[in-house]
């Protein structure tokens, strides 16, 4: 099975909007598309159930990178949106989004509570993922 051009369009348009919190640029889709045409992988059902609901339902997105980041980390789906990262990351345009911050006391705090938050959005994540 395989995700066709326009749904890949539109995945890369959701992992930025996840990771970055809004659009990137068509540089970054055009990478993204050709990385992942070179890879020319035949994904297994499950990893495209997932692609489509997320296109679907674009509030999975943190349900399923939790789940798959602390149970399951050699999946494809996770592959894919760690892939996006690494094109992100990569370009100059996005540079002060991933310099080190400066963190004060209340930035722990609301690290404890984020961390709790992950935790829960991973059990979330994992009961889908059974589901599939």
């Amino acid at each position: 099975m395989k995700v066709n051009d326009a749904d890949l369009q539109t995945e890369i348009e959701l992992y930025t909007r996840y990771l970055i919190g809004h659009s990137a640029t068509p540089k970054v889709s055009v990478l993204f598309l050709a990385a992942i045409t070179r890879r020319d992988l035949e994904f297994d059902p499950r990893t495209i159930k997932m692609v489509h609901l997320c296109l679907r339902y674009p509030l999975l997105i943190g349900l399923f990178d939790a789940a798959t980041g602390i149970f399951e980390r050699d999946n494809e789906w996770r592959k894919r949106l760690i892939l996006a990262f690494a094109i992100l990351e990569t370009q100059p345009e996005y540079l002060l989004l991933f310099q080190p911050q400066v963190f004060g006391v209340s930035d722990l705090i609301k690290l404890f509570f984020n961390g709790i938050g992950s935790g829960c959005r991973a059990f979330a994540g994992k009961i889908l993922l059974w589901m599939i």
